[in-house]
């Protein structure tokens, strides 16, 4: 008989190196300032077989292991449990810190943040099969939607415009883009905010100020510069279509590429947190 369950066996056996990786991440957050904002992907192939995945789960903290068993579609806990993984792991690596350290709450309309000093900012996203996490110093709002399908009536009473649309007709691709493009910049704008989709602003009256390859929007805080929000292109060796929007502070550097994560990779490095 094991003495301890698997999470506790891996918790302890990460207590001797941490003192030393604790100091270290520390003192990296510390000297490193300001650094272009990190974006990771993660898209779910079903590489890893569910025994693996629940053994993976079984891990968790138990509010986040909740928050992955009671959703009721396989491929919905897959996505909830990889979204843990996949920012536990950034947020991990970033500090020098063992997965128990990393303590989540959230703010007042639900927007999720690590109770941690040096803490970066982050922002989670998902649609389809795709997972996306934006890192920062400063506050980040990131959004992904897969470009599925729409009717044309429904496209142009959310952007509220009054030009007819044939009764059932789907929309013509360039409608189609030009929608989710303008969707993804206010989804993330509204979750740099915090307020996420509670807030007042409905996609029709959402105007950013176009600048070239970016666009910028104003902040709640009078005190605060406008927000950027920039329009990335995933580059993902899969079929489906996506389209991926990034809010950032001025102050913050671009994002400079999206890095991808496959199962395997990111269930290795999940584990060497634990």
């Amino acid at each position: 008989m094991f003495r301890y369950s698997l999470s506790e066996f891996f918790w302890y056996r990460r207590q001797e190196e941490q003192v030393e990786t604790v100091t270290y991440g520390l003192c990296k957050s510390i000297e490193r300032g300001r650094i272009p904002i990190e974006v990771y992907a993660f898209y779910l192939d079903f590489s890893l077989d569910e025994w693996e995945w629940n053994r993976l789960i079984s891990t968790f903290a138990p509010q986040e292991r909740e928050r992955v068993i009671r959703q009721v579609r396989k491929e919905d806990r897959l996505l909830k449990a990889a979204s843990h993984m996949l920012v536990s792991v950034l947020l991990g690596e970033r500090l020098g810190i063992g997965y128990r350290e990393l303590v989540f709450r959230r703010g007042k309309y639900g927007k999720p943040y690590l109770d941690y000093e040096y803490a970066p900012s982050f922002n989670l996203s998902h649609s389809g099969k795709l997972v996306v996490c934006a890192l920062a110093d400063l506050e980040v709002g990131v959004d992904v939607e897969r470009s599925d399908p729409l009717d044309a009536a429904v496209i142009r009473t959310l952007l509220g415009e009054t030009s007819p649309a044939a009764i059932g007709g789907l929309a013509e691709p360039e409608e189609l883009q030009s929608f989710y493009e303008r969707w993804t910049m206010l989804e993330s704008w509204l979750k740099a905010e915090g307020t996420g989709l509670s807030g007042d602003c409905m996609l029709a009256s959402f105007n950013p100020r176009c600048e070239g390859q970016l666009f910028r929007a104003e902040a709640s805080d009078c005190d605060s510069k406008p927000w950027i929000i920039e329009r990335l292109s995933l580059g993902l060796p899969i079929s489906e279509p996506y389209v991926l929007s990034v809010c950032r502070r001025p102050e913050e550097r671009p994002a400079s590429e999206i890095n991808m994560l496959d199962a395997s990779s990111l269930a290795q490095r999940f584990c060497r947190l634990i």
